[in-house]
């Protein structure tokens, strides 16, 4: 299990720092004076950054080690939190690719290291332990917004983290591409509900990142309890990962998905 630690540890850091820095950028943002339109642009260059580096990672993960990938990622996104502090609110909008770069590398490599080198038989519990501390440091990000407010103090702290994340615990296996590597075309006609749910959940989570907060202030309520109804959302998941590691999952997981992708639909409908 010792193996396992540094993944699931960066991811917790990582969903930590993430479950901060978005909604404390937006706010800041908002206290000067832009639109949710603008905002919104904002956090979209996040997944921006995501795309850019996409291509790039079979090649990256051939060329170095799981645990040197993981360190460069969190030591870039440490450097950023801190350029937030001393670069112009106008230089914000470029600051953002780069934490969407280092946040691609950091999950795919931390998600890759478990799955490739975990049995069949504890597979799914792994997975199931590594999202549950990943959506607890979702969630424990808009809980230190609560406790601290929006100050600048918090940029540091997020870099902290991110620093402390690079610590090495045992030492990894190396990660590598799969040599047989399907197509973009071909993996979606595998898996099309698998991908419909990582969009759903990521529309959610970004969406819910960067606006219910404000959304939340508008009407009156103070940044501590609108960072408060953040983290219930973003903690949602623990729900269901820890459940999952008990349970079929090959057979279990697909009832969520659907239940998941037909919420909003039925939703809409008796709202008509």
């Amino acid at each position: 299990m010792r193996r396992f630690l540094q993944p699931i540890a960066a991811a917790t850091l990582f969903g930590l720092i993430f479950g901060l820095s978005a909604p404390l950028i937006a706010l800041r943002l908002a206290e000067q004076g832009y639109s949710t339109l603008q905002i919104g642009i904002n956090a979209a260059l996040h997944a921006a950054g995501v795309l850019l580096i996409a291509p790039l990672l079979p090649c990256l993960c051939r060329r170095f080690a799981a645990q040197r990938l993981l360190q460069l990622a969190l030591t870039a996104v440490a450097i950023v939190l801190l350029l937030f502090l001393w670069r112009p609110v106008g230089a914000w909008w470029w600051l953002r690719l780069l934490p969407g770069m280092a946040a691609e590398v950091i999950l795919v490599v931390s998600q890759s290291w478990l799955s490739q080198h975990s049995s069949e038989q504890i597979r799914a519990k792994n997975m199931a332990l590594y999202i549950a501390m990943l959506s607890l440091g979702f969630a424990g990000g808009p809980l230190m917004l609560s406790i601290w407010g929006s100050g600048s103090g918090l940029f540091v702290a997020g870099s902290a983290l991110a620093i402390l994340a690079t610590l090495p615990s045992g030492q990894p296996p190396r990660a590598t591409a799969d040599e047989a590597a399907l197509s973009l075309l071909q993996a979606t006609a595998m898996i099309p509900l698998a991908l419909a749910a990582a969009v759903l959940s990521a529309a959610v989570e970004t969406a819910g990142m960067n606006l219910l907060g404000l959304y939340a202030v508008r009407p009156g309520w103070g940044v501590e309890q609108a960072s408060s109804l953040l983290a219930i959302l973003l903690g949602g998941p623990l729900s269901c990962s820890c459940p999952l590691a008990g349970w079929r999952t090959a057979t279990i997981a697909k009832g969520y998905c659907c239940c998941a992708l037909r919420c909003p639909c039925r939703a809409r409908c008796a709202g008509q």
